[in-house]
């Protein structure tokens, strides 16, 4: 099932530092620093395109490090959520987050006892951009004045209140009581950057200096990570950078339709059918080529993957008519075929 095939790819490796960029938008990288065995990041980028919807989602989870099972809620959450805006497609981009936020919080309460994570994203769409945020990952954006925009508010007594404290009053896998900050942003231009707390340890005066100084959205990351590891490295660090934003990202458009999904290991393609008519059976995909081919990766077989039991699983609204490819999955590979139905108002060539 979709979010079975999400949740594998989004898992991490044991390699120190992963990166990759996206289709020329996103660049997505992670380190796992210098003080910690495990990176319980997650980070990951969705596209959904066809002539009726298309939507850019980037988002971030950070596993909480004093909660069991961090990496694994952090997984879950973000493959839930993926899977959700995928399935809830045709919502306003306001309901399908929270609609998707929510379903990730059950499903990870339900799934992963005692686990915990952040989760930050950032919706591009029909020309506006949305944000979402539960926990203390930030949202940033860098103006063309040059000044740096805060975009989030961590989920803390001393932000959220002006009080004493910084454990998070909310988080995902809270079970009850989760209410999601969700907002349309003004003024679509920007540079845009999300950061887990190990990334932006660096303060926002050093965030603002390496944006304003680097070149593209690439060397911007790599040096944000490289302060962090120079500060210490105390945590994972995880960024998601983007150079200035089109108007017209996340606009439906005539390439052919689509969804994939790209962690720091990769491309995941998802394919696109149209939903058979009567007794017409969905017809299988006949595997393609993926441009990234060239760049290998082996993907990690997850050892302690969480149970998915029926009730959180039935939180996440399956796509009509989606089905599993009978082709069996190969590791290493970028390009994954799953079937996931449609009407025919979506369909592009």
């Amino acid at each position: 099932m979709v979010l079975e095939d999400i949740l594998d790819w989004v898992s991490l490796g044991d390699t120190k530092r992963t990166s990759l960029d996206v289709d020329g938008i996103f660049h997505i990288a992670t380190d796992v620093g210098s003080s910690r065995a495990e990176n319980q990041d997650r980070v990951a980028v969705l596209r959904v395109s066809s002539k009726v919807t298309s939507f850019w989602c980037a988002c971030l989870c950070d596993g909480m490090g004093g909660l069991e099972n961090g990496g694994q809620a952090a997984s879950l959450g973000l493959a839930t959520f993926f899977s959700s805006l995928i399935a809830n497609r045709r919502l306003s981009p306001e309901e399908r987050l929270y609609v998707a936020i929510r379903s990730a919080n059950e499903t990870v309460a339900a799934a992963v006892p005692g686990g915990g994570s952040t989760l930050s994203a950032v919706c591009l769409e029909g020309g506006a951009m949305v944000t979402a945020n539960v926990g203390d990952s930030r949202i940033f954006r860098m103006k063309r004045n040059g000044k740096l925009e805060r975009l989030t508010t961590d989920d803390t007594m001393e932000e959220a209140y002006g009080s004493e404290g910084r454990g998070l009053l909310q988080y995902i896998g809270m079970k009850s009581g989760l209410v999601p900050h969700i907002q349309t942003v003004d003024g679509y231009d920007g540079q845009i950057f999300i950061t887990s707390d190990g990334a932006h340890i660096v303060g926002e005066v050093a965030l603002s200096s390496l944006r304003s100084n680097a070149p593209d959205k690439t060397a911007f990351s790599e040096r944000v990570l490289d302060l962090a590891n120079w500060l210490g490295g105390v945590d994972n660090a995880t960024i998601v950078a983007t150079d200035w934003i089109k108007l017209n990202e996340g606009t439906p458009s005539s390439r052919p339709s689509d969804v994939s999904v790209w962690s720091p290991q990769g491309r995941l393609k998802l394919s696109w059918r149209l939903l058979p008519q009567g007794d017409s059976p969905v017809q299988e995909p006949e595997p393609e080529q993926d441009e990234r081919s060239k760049r290998e990766r082996d993907q990690p077989q997850a050892k302690t993957r969480p149970p998915i039991s029926g009730s959180s699983e039935a939180s996440v609204q399956q796509a009509p008519g989606a089905v599993r490819s009978s082709k069996k999955k190969k590791r290493g590979q970028k390009k994954e075929q799953i079937e996931i139905g449609f009407s025919e108002e979506e369909q592009t060539d």
